[in-house]
């Protein structure tokens, strides 16, 4: 190859591209050849080299080790409140010709006839910030109740006495006696900024250990 492109020199311009656009060419060529080419193929990958691939390949930063450690902290929490603040005529109780849906509501002791005894249920998630069950919650869940009983992410139940509340920032703080070994986290040293990433762990409509993740979008926002 060195020969013919020094007697192409030799006699006057040469077009030494023209030859290694040629010998590109033929390598190009003959690797589709041995890779199979059938017109919409060029080349083959085995799964060995596609698994070397997906190996080399940069993976996307996930939030798996953050959550195996804050999600034992977390628990859900569950409050019951029985009130009677239903107004119900004595004629309902007794008139057949009303549909009934579900059983029939129980009158409130002591003769108010015209109150009804209904039974809810606030619900939400919270995390201990100490291992003796001093643990976090929402106010707007604990504002009618002095007790809830908690489930951690393991199964177990505890009942969790109120201790205080904070309705202006919807903090209640809670205890739970009996261990002094709870798995717990502690708060932020610093608040964070706009655009930080935040997860969300907690139980959505009583689902628990559901993790979410999304930014800090905004601060001091008021909503109304």
């Amino acid at each position: 190859m060195r020969a013919a492109l020094e007697q192409q020199s030799s006699r006057g311009p040469a077009r030494p591209a023209v030859i290694i656009v040629a010998i590109i060419g033929g390598w190009a060529a003959a690797l589709a050849y041995a890779a199979g080419y059938t017109g919409s193929r060029v080349a083959q990958v085995t799964p060995a080299v596609a698994a070397e691939v997906r190996e080399a390949a940069p993976r996307p930063a996930g939030f798996a080790d953050v959550v195996e450690k804050v999600k034992p902290a977390v628990f859900g929490i569950k409050v019951k409140i029985e009130q009677g603040d239903g107004t119900i005529t004595p004629e309902s109780f007794n008139d057949e010709s009303l549909p009934r849906m579900g059983p029939s509501p129980k009158r409130a002791p002591g003769g108010g006839s015209n109150k009804a005894l209904r039974a809810e249920t606030a619900q939400g998630a919270g995390f201990f910030i100490s291992p003796d069950g001093y643990g976090v919650t929402s106010s707007h869940v604990m504002e009618r109740s002095t007790r809830a009983e908690i489930t951690m992410d393991d199964g177990a139940s505890y009942t969790a006495r109120l201790v205080g509340s904070d309705g202006q920032s919807d903090l209640a703080l809670i205890k739970v006696d009996g261990r002094a070994d709870f798995p717990y986290l502690r708060l932020a040293d610093r608040q964070p900024r706009i655009g930080d990433w935040v997860l969300a762990i907690g139980s959505p409509f009583g689902l628990g250990g559901t993790v979410t993740a999304g930014i800090v979008s905004a601060r001091g926002r008021d909503i109304g």
